[in-house]
């Protein structure tokens, strides 16, 4: 799972569908949204926008999951757009985008199990 590290605190990152929703609002779609991160004209905010939404993304699942397996919820609380501007350096946002983009891609990998067909391929040792 992709994080980033604030303040010395671990954040995880999860791009679920209501961050998705959040990001076609904004943006239009994520291929906007990621355009956005990279060059746009509000770069910055853009970028933190899509941070605070990926904290709140990753805090609300994590919490579901606590809940459903009687597990009490130990994660730190996700951190709001204005709190992100005022705590984080300039430094900062490479690995915060980098760490964005491997939240991203993460939640578009698919995994496929493939099982042989036993009789389609019998004899054909």
């Amino acid at each position: 799972m992709a994080s980033i590290t604030l303040l010395g605190k671990e954040f995880p990152l999860e791009y679920t569908v209501q961050v998705m929703e959040a990001v076609t609002k904004r943006f239009g779609g994520t291929a906007e949204a990621v355009e956005q991160m990279e060059s746009g004209e509000n770069q910055l905010q853009n970028t933190i926008f899509m941070l605070a939404e990926m904290m709140k993304g990753a805090e609300k699942r994590e919490r579901v999951r606590c809940a459903l397996w009687n597990e009490e919820y130990k994660g730190n609380p996700a951190l709001d757009y204005d709190t992100l501007i005022g705590i984080m350096n300039p430094d900062d946002l490479k690995t915060m985008a980098d760490a964005l983009m491997a939240a991203i891609n993460e939640s578009n990998l698919v995994t496929t199990e493939v099982v042989p067909d036993a009789k389609k391929n019998e004899g054909t040792e």
